[in-house]
């Protein structure tokens, strides 16, 4: 209408003194009313034949799926039940869940809840749901992968947590307060009890920080100084250029306080040359009480006054929900121990069942929130 209303202020259609010019104008107006007509039917045919709107349209081919896909690090089974996924939730553009974030957030999110509510039998909706959660973990770690890293400290955000490691081999919480042209500012430590920890002038520092929940950077650097940053008193140090990367973390984890009890494992030997054997035996009259710190699908920390060495296999039980008890077992890689208080376990885990591994990564993704 827009078109034909301009058209008209611009034309004068019928000129008495020519009638001639009249016909002429009259054919190239219908001439353009036609050729809009012809592309509206043609344009209106095609959104048919495809089932929806051209912005929506976007063609799916599974060969460059299947390849994108074992690119990222996923198998013929990962694959198998994302293509079913698609299927049934028709999505228009299926090659974004394997950039990770919100789209595919948002599915296995979806799916699980749905699996918690199906009636198909208990094992096979516990691989599934153990699948889907493969799938988020490959696909997370392939992403964080992709993107640039640190190379300065001068990078570091203001409120940005860190972990302050001393020479000792202590660590102290703390965040960025201030992050100036000629050195970084971090709140000031403190102890268990609340008290200030000093460090002298020049004590060297290692400094930890994250990413998300995967990757872990480190640098080494030298105290400063202190001073108040707004009221916060605030620990001054050197910046540094050499930022280490440590390994990600094949499991992200999320912090968590709830009390835990953990048994030791002791392996008994029985026979000799072929018939010998290695049975494990848990030391149930050897309970300790815990606090678990953070968890994650492959391991946890445990900080407790009676803490084991490392090396040592234990079985661990705790609640993420109420009275609903998971029973894992693990292996102790490293005590990081506090003078007369005892100290915090670094847990492996070794074995468990699906259904306790789905228990915590629905925890940690926040698909079931942790019960008081």
């Amino acid at each position: 209408m827009n078109v034909i209303l301009q058209f008209q202020r611009n034309m004068d259609f019928f000129p008495e003194e020519n009638p001639v010019n009249n016909f002429v104008v009259l054919g190239v107006f219908g001439g353009i009313v036609l050729a809009m007509i012809l592309a509206y039917i043609v344009s209106s045919k095609k959104n048919r034949g495809n089932g929806t709107s051209p912005a929506k349209t976007r063609k799916y081919r599974k060969g460059a799926f299947r390849r994108q896909a074992q690119a990222a690090g996923l198998n013929q089974n990962h694959i198998k039940l994302l293509e079913s996924t698609i299927k049934k939730y028709d999505l228009r553009d299926p090659m974004r869940l394997l950039q990770g974030g919100s789209s595919l957030n948002r599915i296995v999110q979806q799916s699980v809840q749905e699996l918690d509510q199906s009636q198909i039998e208990e094992s096979k909706k516990e691989n599934l749901k153990y699948l889907f959660f493969q799938i988020k973990q490959i696909i997370d770690r392939n992403a964080a992968h992709g993107k640039g890293g640190y190379n300065s400290s001068r990078q570091l955000r203001l409120g940005q947590e860190v972990l302050l490691r001393s020479e000792s081999g202590d660590d102290y919480p703390s965040l960025v307060t201030s992050n100036l042209k000629d050195l970084l500012a971090v709140q000031a430590p403190e102890n268990e009890h609340g008290t200030e920890v000093r460090w002298r002038k020049g004590t060297k520092v290692q400094i930890f920080f994250w990413r998300g929940n995967t990757e872990r950077y480190s640098f080494t650097t030298k105290v400063l100084g202190y001073n108040s940053i707004q009221g916060v008193l605030s620990l001054f140090v050197q910046h540094s250029k050499t930022i280490k990367s440590a390994k990600q973390r094949r499991f992200p984890r999320k912090e968590i306080d709830k009390p835990c009890y953990f048994y030791p494992i002791t392996i008994v030997e029985t026979g000799k040359g072929r018939h010998k054997k290695r049975e494990a035996t848990v030391e149930k009259n050897r309970r300790h009480l815990g606090s678990l710190q953070d968890v994650s699908a492959g391991g946890c920390s445990i900080r407790t006054t009676t803490p084991l060495k490392p090396g040592r296999l234990i079985r661990l039980d705790f609640d993420i929900e109420r009275r609903k008890t998971l029973t894992v077992y693990g292996k102790i890689l490293k005590v990081r121990r506090f003078p007369s208080r005892g100290g915090i376990m670094h847990i492996m885990f070794t074995r468990s069942a699906k259904k306790n591994i789905n228990k915590i990564n629905e925890y940690v993704y926040g698909i079931t929130e942790e019960a008081g």
